[in-house]
């Protein structure tokens, strides 16, 4: 399994700085290095958009889930990603995995295990 390395990116969000320019990617470069992201979402939420990418290398489909880096929502993200990757740590077929983790200053980028089949409120 690919694995990007949940270094916790390196930037830091300076204030006033919760929009990313247009002449910006939308993705950490790592992960466009990485992965072929589509330019449509399959989820939105009030947590934020998640995107179905392939990886190159493999051509495994992983979930990519971007969630706007503002200060209000760093504490909440890495308490997050903590519990999940212990919970990924279980290799339970109901737990969703966490694959990596990275960061800009302005947003953050969760690498997750693709669950294909739609949403569980529709079953």
């Amino acid at each position: 399994m690919p694995w990007i390395p949940c270094s916790g990116g390196t930037a830091v969000v300076s204030p006033g700085e919760s929009e990313r320019p247009k002449n910006t990617p939308r993705f950490h470069p790592k992960l466009l290095r990485a992965y072929e992201i589509p330019n449509k979402p399959v989820g939105e939420g009030g947590f934020g958009v998640v995107y179905l990418a392939k990886h190159i290398k493999t051509g495994e489909k992983h979930a990519i889930k971007v969630i706007g880096a503002g200060a209000d929502s760093a504490e909440v993200v890495a308490h997050e990603v903590a519990i999940m990757q212990a919970l990924s740590k279980k290799k339970s077929p109901y737990i969703v995995r966490i694959l990596g983790y990275e960061k800009d200053q302005y947003q953050h980028y969760l690498v997750l295990q693709a669950c294909e089949g739609g949403e569980l409120f529709d079953r």
